[in-house]
């Protein structure tokens, strides 16, 4: 299928579209009277109905006729702020990319030329799109070689020439975001075709992958210092540099990325992994963890952070039991076990130490949940599913309850009950070591 610039002129009828009048709007006859009859305006409306339809429906056949139509239109058409200025270009990109006929070369021709079709279109913007239509197809090498039309202003505006109202109206719009994106794209691309070609590990690939690599690396550099969300090309940027063991300057990176977007809780968490894959000291990891869980108190992270705060002798109670209780308010964590784990024996070893301000703070946490908390996490009569279900699940929480509620309240009875049932000595032993550590807050009270 290719979209010519010859005059078809269509009818409803031709179209074999249900429903609708057998009055033609165009007719094929040889003339130049066929433009006037075309250039009305209620027939240009009417057509953009007709492609509404028969995209809807699926119909890419027919919806290829209609947009061979619609082109036939002069540009002042368009400019009366009639809907489908924009519209005609990314419908007709939908319907080639499902139409049965269409090819590469179509689709190719179809993106050159969509500068005709809304003039206030970026060319980098135009670009991209032809770009990600070759991503999509697997066509990676070809959508690099489009891509990297832009290093060349000249010919990026031969292949996607501008109109002067276009011009006139990238004055005012933001212009050098499109041309970032265009450069910062590249360089995934190539990140692309670096991890492509290195995967053949060929010996005659090696300096072509050294090729992709230092384009990469170029590319996605001029992202780091720029406000914004960049992580899909921070994270490629991070690898290439770890692929080369240049741990110092993928902590440098993703600092300054995180110094530019100190809102972004994906910057914090890239700076603390590359931290950590660089042996960094466990108070500078703290540091980071904390500030992380203080924009995420739901993140797995937290976990972390307490494990790192265990090993940390002069970190107090206070450090880590609050956000052990934050994270159990989410209730994508209300099943897992290990943070269940984690608040359980953190329980345990203040009771069995005898740490009056553990208990307090135990108790300050646990004063902001009573009266939800009990319901929400220790519901009686869902006690022994959990059990049947998850059993160290089961263990971990009961152990909690026995501190935050009492040994005798309702949740612990039957989990006690299942497990006396089923004879499962171990989780009985570890209730009764709960219990048995209990009393210790009637001696702190």
């Amino acid at each position: 299928m290719c979209l010519k610039k010859e005059k078809i002129f269509i009818s409803r009828s031709t179209l074999n579209i249900p429903g609708t009048s057998s009055d033609k709007i165009m007719s094929r006859r040889n003339g130049e009277e066929h433009a006037e009859e075309c250039n009305g305006p209620g027939h240009f409306v009417t057509l953009l109905n007709l492609l509404k339809e028969c995209l809807l429906c699926h119909r890419w056949k027919q919806s290829g006729k209609i947009l061979s139509s619609l082109c036939l239109y002069p540009s002042a058409e368009y400019e009366k702020g009639m809907p489908g200025r924009e519209l005609i270009w990314k419908c007709g990109i939908e319907m080639l990319y499902h139409h049965p006929d269409a090819t590469y070369e179509d689709i190719s021709q179809f993106h050159s030329k969509r500068c005709q079709l809304d003039a206030k279109v970026s060319p980098y913007k135009r670009l991209l799109d032809h770009a990600f239509y070759l991503l999509s197809e697997q066509k990676v090498k070809e959508a690099y070689g489009v891509i990297k039309m832009k290093a060349t202003i000249g010919k990026l505006q031969q292949v996607y020439p501008r109109t002067s109202k276009q011009a006139e109206y990238e004055k005012h719009t933001l212009q050098n975001v499109w041309k970032d994106l265009v450069s910062a794209y590249t360089g995934v691309v190539a990140y692309m075709l670096w991890y492509q070609t290195g995967a053949e590990n060929s010996a005659d690939t090696k300096q072509e992958v050294e090729k992709f690599w230092e384009t990469a690396v170029l590319h996605l550099g001029q992202m780091t210092d720029k406000p914004g969300v960049w992580d899909v090309f921070i994270t490629k940027h991070l690898e290439l540099l770890c692929s080369k063991d240049q741990m110092e300057e993928a902590v440098e990176l993703a600092r300054k990325y995180c110094d530019t977007n100190p809102e972004n809780p994906n910057a914090h968490k890239y700076l603390y992994h590359q931290m950590k894959s660089n042996g960094a000291d466990t108070s500078s990891l703290i540091e980071i963890l904390k500030d992380i869980i203080n924009r995420l108190p739901s993140d797995e992270l937290v976990l972390e952070y307490v494990d790192l705060l265990r090993q940390e002798s002069k970190h107090c109670h206070k450090d880590y039991l609050p956000p052990l209780f934050n994270l159990l308010d989410y209730a994508c964590w209300r099943e897992e076990l290990k943070p269940w784990q984690a608040l359980a024996d953190r329980l345990c070893s203040i009771h069995l130490k005898k740490s009056r301000l553990g208990v307090k703070v135990m108790k300050s946490c646990w004063k902001q949940r009573q009266g939800w908390w009990g319901d929400y996490h220790f519901d009686t009569l869902h006690a022994s599913q959990i059990a049947k279900r998850d059993k160290l699940l089961a263990v971990q929480k009961a152990t909690v309850a026995t501190f935050l509620l009492n040994p005798d309240c309702g949740f612990v009875w039957e989990v006690t009950k299942y497990f006396s049932r089923h004879k499962k000595r171990k989780c009985l032993k570890r209730l009764e070591k709960a219990k048995e550590a209990h009393q210790f807050q009637h001696i702190a009270d």
